[in-house]
């Protein structure tokens, strides 16, 4: 599937708003869940966590695969410089200068890939919520 060139102010928002808007193409959000699930039972999503069993992970295990996935998926093929946190920023204003001044383009070979890991990461959220619910709820 070829994603449109994407159209954002930022990278952040090129992944939090106009990529999910991407993969859901217009539909209602049930849809959308519809087709990850078919995507999914087509085509499973490779995860380190064992979700489908019951097992989630810890919130430290996720953001490391979160964090994983920036590094490898968002900023080298952008040659994105890694910079260390720097929580007291108040704006992206104050971002280091070697961020700020790069020229980020998200081409549609870019914007293709970054659309996968949205759906991957969509349905892996969708089911590990599943699990979660249904632990409580079975």
């Amino acid at each position: 599937m070829t994603v449109e060139r994407v159209q954002s102010r930022n990278l952040h928002s090129a992944w939090d708003t106009d990529l999910v808007k991407e993969v859901e193409s217009g539909s209602t959000a049930e849809a959308t869940a519809e087709q990850l699930n078919e995507d999914f039972q087509s085509n499973p999503a490779t995860d380190s966590f064992k979700w489908q069993s019951g097992e989630s992970g810890t919130a430290d295990d996720l953001a490391r695969e979160s964090r994983g996935l920036a590094e490898s998926e968002i900023y080298v093929p952008l040659s994105i410089p890694k910079q260390p946190c720097q929580t007291e920023m108040a704006s992206c204003s104050n971002a280091p200068p070697a961020v700020q001044d790069l020229d980020v383009n998200l081409d549609p070979a870019y914007t293709d890939t970054a659309s996968a890991v949205v759906r991957a990461q969509l349905t892996k959220a969708g089911m590990r919520l599943a699990t979660l619910l249904n632990s409580f709820w079975p």
